[in-house]
């Protein structure tokens, strides 16, 4: 590539007596076009696993709170035949609520800010509703499992250590 552009610089010198020709490829061209895309892509990626770890870390604080505030309730079910499942699933539930509650109100909004964002491309991009759906799940496996990890430990406690004191 190299030899073929210093051949064509030097033809060009010597047929057309041009002195400082610039030759670049197709492919530069369009990487410089779209580097601003590219400086995008990046700091959104970098600020969107910032925003999940602080989402997590959030998530297992709310839910080390929840736990400790029901305690007695998680202790006195325990007593009566709960099972470990049940129990972190009840602590589980009111959580997963508010996802779906921010997944119906988030997903409509960005499948909208998005397509406004894609209009402007020449190249068409539909958006598929399987990406949505995917990362419904994630969102509300991670929670699940973050407020699982603090229920399983609320849930694993004697209960007589928490009711000795009624």
């Amino acid at each position: 590539m190299a030899e073929l552009s210093k051949l064509v610089r030097q033809l060009l010198q010597k047929r057309l007596h041009l002195s400082d020709v610039q030759i670049s490829t197709v492919a530069n061209d369009y990487a410089y076009v779209h580097k601003d895309e590219h400086q995008a892509l990046k700091m959104v990626s970098i600020f969107s696993l910032l925003v999940i770890f602080l989402t997590c870390l959030g998530t297992f604080g709310l839910a080390s709170f929840a736990a400790r505030r029901r305690q007695k309730e998680v202790a006195i079910r325990k007593v009566l035949g709960s099972s470990r499942f049940a129990i972190i699933n009840l602590l589980a539930k009111e959580f997963l609520l508010i996802i779906a509650i921010s997944i119906v109100i988030a997903y409509p909004l960005s499948y909208w800010l998005i397509g406004d964002w894609l209009a402007h491309f020449n190249d068409r991009i539909e958006q598929t509703v399987w990406v949505y759906l995917f990362a419904a799940a994630i969102i509300t496996m991670l929670t699940w499992f973050t407020v699982a990890s603090i229920a399983f430990k609320a849930a694993s406690t004697r209960p007589s250590l928490i009711l000795r004191d009624e």
